[in-house]
């Protein structure tokens, strides 16, 4: 019915509005603001009844499961995969969503009444969750009715996030100082490095590390960018601030971030033989899903440019045409500037992106 209805002074394709002598489209402009904000709450309340369904399809399963004699350990395992499928989301999402529904409805009931009324957003009420899990049910009870109390309601609709969120770590802080300081050890402990794709063929590659540290790197980054833009250099502050991290992680020269060393994985089929395909190819990184494709032209055009700095390698992949691997070869040859250098297996030192 929402996704289908014609919206309030427009027509029926929502193009155009009803502009009269008396000036009715500032109107309908309030009143479409008046409707986002309408929308918004009931959003948030539709989250909040999804989260009290999580919740008692969990606690129903487990009582059904229990009469037939599961053991206790095992009782609700299947219940993350049905919400994970109903929220159209992965069963690690369906299990996270469910783990907060279970502090929202058990724990934290003005954060829920707050949500459920449409004061609070899913995102924020899921902040006020991240940000109390390390105290005890006692003390996430009195942040709980402080922040989201009855009374408190009218100042958390004026509240940013990032106030929200300093407002909980005070009172974390003075309620059990001990807590905060274990959960800030703990979350040095996780730091990593990690990598994800981005679009238009580029990558996130990602730094958890401690607060003072990684404000130091990028403090350095941003000094060398502006002393390098003052020396005449036309890129971009942020090129060059990620230019000099690849230089200075990877050991290159300045200037040669590109220079990228790259293994060549080639498929050998049916199609690729006979036909001439021009498929994408895939950047491998020690993972059978890798990191992304690329196309053809960009392919060789990284290979190409490996060759040309004498950073590239080549390893043949045989494959049927369904794409099963059917065999490979040992050894990786690289590309050497003339032919009679010998074939040589990379050292353990040496950076390659695999490109199948």
């Amino acid at each position: 019915m929402l996704a289908g209805m014609i919206l309030p002074r427009t027509t029926d394709s929502g193009a155009g509005t009803e502009a009269g002598p008396g000036g009715s489209a500032p109107r309908a402009q309030a009143e479409w603001v008046d409707l986002l904000g309408e929308l918004e709450a009931l959003k948030n309340a539709v989250t909040a009844t999804q989260a009290r369904l999580a919740v008692v399809l969990d606690e129903a399963t487990k009582a059904d499961e229990a009469v037939h004699g599961i053991r206790a350990e095992r009782q609700g395992r299947g219940v993350p995969n049905q919400v994970g499928a109903a929220l159209r989301v992965s069963p690690h999402a369906g299990a996270g969503f469910l783990s907060t529904a279970r502090v929202w409805v058990a724990q934290m009931p003005h954060t829920f009444n707050a949500l459920r009324s449409g004061v609070l957003s899913s995102w924020r009420a899921t902040l006020l969750v991240r940000e109390t899990s390390h105290l005890s049910v006692e003390h996430r009870a009195l942040i709980d009715e402080e922040i989201c109390g009855p009374q408190r309601l009218a100042d958390l609709a004026r509240m940013g996030t990032r106030r929200l969120i300093a407002r909980i770590k005070e009172l974390a802080a003075r309620l059990d100082v001990h807590a905060c300081v274990k959960r800030n050890a703990r979350a040095v402990s996780e730091r990593r490095v990690s990598v994800r794709p981005a679009p238009d063929l580029m990558v996130y590659l990602t730094a958890l590390v401690p607060m003072a540290e990684g404000v130091q790197a990028y403090a350095q980054l941003k000094a060398h960018a502006e002393m390098v833009k003052a020396g005449g250099d036309g890129r971009g502050a942020g090129q060059i601030m990620a230019d000099t991290l690849i230089e200075r992680v990877t050991a290159r020269q300045a200037g040669h971030a590109g220079d990228v060393p790259v293994t060549i994985n080639l498929l050998v089929s049916d199609e690729t033989l006979l036909a001439g395909g021009d498929e994408s190819g895939v950047v491998l990184e020690g993972a059978p899903a890798g990191v992304g494709t690329v196309p053809a032209p960009v392919a060789r055009h990284l290979a190409a440019h490996a060759i040309d700095t004498d950073t590239a390698w080549l390893r043949s992949i045989y494959v049927n045409p369904h794409g099963r691997l059917l065999a490979s070869t040992s050894t990786s040859r690289f590309h050497p500037p003339g032919p009679g250098r010998a074939p040589a297996r990379p050292g353990a030192g040496d950076l390659r992106h695999d490109v199948v």
